[in-house]
């Protein structure tokens, strides 16, 4: 099967921007975004990457900031994966968002989406197996 699974980077990426800002340090509700939200339901690797710098920043009760994320991903030695620290700084210069629980809402169900069409081609790999 040659579909694209569902996604919206856009939405991903504004997410990121919005709770990884530095108003997060400031708001128990982005907090809890940012810990309800889990990186495998991102597709964008840079994404998923930031999203975890900014658990472990919320988790320690750390600032948050672009130099605080680059210094996780860096002491995690994923700093050059995802294309150093302006593409951290390209990530967090995307537009907030009013609702990033909305937005979160979407990443998940569009991640569900993704795991149902590989359950699904599996099942039909399987079935075409045993015919």
């Amino acid at each position: 099967m040659d579909l694209l699974p569902p996604q919206d980077n856009d939405a991903e990426r504004a997410f990121i921007a919005t709770v990884a800002s530095d108003a997060t340090y400031k708001s128990e509700k982005l907090q809890s975004l940012v810990m309800d939200a889990n990186p495998e339901d991102f597709i964008d690797p840079l994404c998923k990457h930031v999203l975890r710098a900014t658990k472990a920043l919320v988790d320690t009760q750390s600032e948050i900031s672009p130099l605080s994320i680059k210094g996780v991903l860096e002491g995690g030695g994923t700093l050059a994966k995802v294309g150093g620290y302006t593409a951290i700084l390209d990530v967090l210069g995307e537009d907030y968002v009013r609702n990033p629980d909305t937005v979160l809402d979407k990443i998940k169900r569009l991640s569900m989406n993704r795991k149902l069409m590989a359950l699904g081609e599996s099942i039909m790999v399987e079935a075409a197996g045993t015919l």
